[in-house]
């Protein structure tokens, strides 16, 4: 498995030149506060595989990323994707470098993606943050990417918090040769920042390499049984209960082991820790396995188990605990707004985002004409949203045909977009008919 460290004084320098770190490019990254990152794979994937060269080509580049191991394929189509961006104002050796940064955080974080065009932004912000490029600002990338510079932003502080964690547990002290004068040395931090509630340490669970192994089965008996052995381990960790919650049929059932979940995390994490980290949460790794119950157990008693009031509940919990909102329950929102009927408060809650999808196009036209039928206004938001998505209103009007497999991964005005939105909308547009037939008509 890869691991990303800090390069070592020892290791071989990572520019290629075959020499030591500490002989080669160390004095100049100390000289400006640079701390190299690179790959490193445990003894069992090195008797695999020997570790690739820095790629030099696309070819050599897709063996690089096979050589990684990926949790999601989503994560590494990302990561295929960043040459077309990169190359040209960054060397092979850099995008390699992210990519295995991107490798070992989403591995580790498990990022919900809603755009990939964000994250590709925000990976190349971070790089040349780590490069030291200050002249390049989240408002230029972002812009180069078609992209917010919040969401950018949102992205990075979460790559940065991950990296001041991995930095930091890292850390060990280095063997020195004899002849090295250079024994006060000082430990550069990159990632100093008093505002990050850095996660509690003393919250890592015994049973987390139970939990990871069964994230990374194939195998249903097998996740099952691990997930089992971690909450004998551990009772207080929601990732156990997230596990088997994933693999049931049984949707009911798959809620209140996502509801067991929550109830351990909020135990674990403890009433003092809501009220300091408030608005934070999703930026702490302790506390995701926890926002992932909450996630879970909104999404199937919104979609499936017809309690959307239970999951509008919990969806403005997770809202308020993580304003910047990784993981999309805002999208899930809207949706338990229009559900029970909170019509004025969905509009409003839109308004607040001010983001330019499908969800939000389609539910404030929605939401609109529940108020106030098909006024002036609705023209211009319904050009819009067939703008923003033009493959939403096919749907929806039956003259283009679903999909026999629900799409893997969801981008923004595309068809896959336009299809979630029917999956999750049309019983909605299906009591209301009247809808539909206005959009037909303008």
């Amino acid at each position: 498995m890869s691991q990303l460290v800090k390069v070592g004084r020892n290791d071989p320098c990572p520019c290629g030149s075959g020499d030591k770190y500490k002989k080669c490019c160390l004095p100049t990254d100390e000289a400006g506060n640079v701390v190299r990152i690179g790959a490193q794979q445990t003894a069992q994937a090195q008797e695999v595989m020997a570790e690739p060269k820095h790629p030099a080509s696309q070819a050599e580049y897709k063996s690089f990323l096979a050589y990684l191991q990926w949790t999601s394929p989503i994560y590494e189509i990302i990561a295929a994707k960043l040459p077309e961006h990169l190359l040209g104002r960054y060397t092979w050796k850099d995008i390699s470098m992210i990519a295995s940064l991107w490798n070992h955080y989403s591995t580790l974080s498990k990022p919900i993606i809603n755009k990939q065009t964000v994250i590709l932004a925000t990976l190349e912000y971070t790089l040349s943050f780590l490069l030291e490029e200050a002249e390049i600002t989240q408002t230029a990338v972002a812009a180069r990417y078609g992209v917010s510079a919040g969401s950018v932003s949102k992205r990075f502080q979460e790559i940065l918090g991950f990296l001041d964690q991995t930095m930091g547990d890292d850390e060990e002290d280095e063997e020195r040769d004899d002849d090295d004068d250079d024994d006060n040395d000082e430990v550069f931090d990159l990632f100093d920042d008093d505002d990050l509630f850095l996660p509690d340490r003393g919250l890592i669970s015994p049973a987390q390499p139970l939990i990871d192994k069964a994230w990374h089965s194939h195998s249903l008996k097998e996740r099952k049984a691990l997930a089992e052995q971690a909450i004998k381990l551990d009772p207080l960790h929601p990732d156990a209960y997230n596990v088997i919650a994933g693999d049931l049929k049984d949707f009911q059932a798959a809620a209140d082991y996502y509801r067991k979940g929550i109830e351990a995390g909020r135990k674990r994490l403890g009433s003092a820790f809501f009220k300091k980290n408030k608005g934070y949460f999703w930026g702490l790794t302790e506390t995701r396995p926890f926002m992932r119950s909450m996630y879970g157990c909104a999404e199937l008693c919104l979609y499936v188990l017809q309690r959307p009031k239970e999951a509008l509940s919990l969806l403005e919990e997770m809202l308020d605990l993580s304003p910047d909102d990784s993981m999309g329950a805002r999208y899930l929102l809207t949706t338990a707004y229009m559900l029970t009927k909170q019509y004025q408060k969905g509009i409003t809650f839109i308004e607040e985002y001010d983001e330019d999808s499908a969800q939000f196009n389609y539910n404030r036209i929605f939401m609109l004409y529940m108020l106030q039928g098909p006024k002036q206004e609705l023209k211009r938001l319904l050009r819009q949203a067939k703008k923003q998505n033009p493959h939403v209103l096919p749907l929806l009007l039956g003259l283009k045909k679903m999909p026999k497999n629900p799409p893997e991964t969801i981008g923004f005005g595309d068809e896959s977009e336009a299809v979630e939105y029917f999956m999750y909308h049309h019983r909605l547009y299906t009591e209301h008919p009247e809808i539909v037939a206005w959009m037909a008509n303008n």
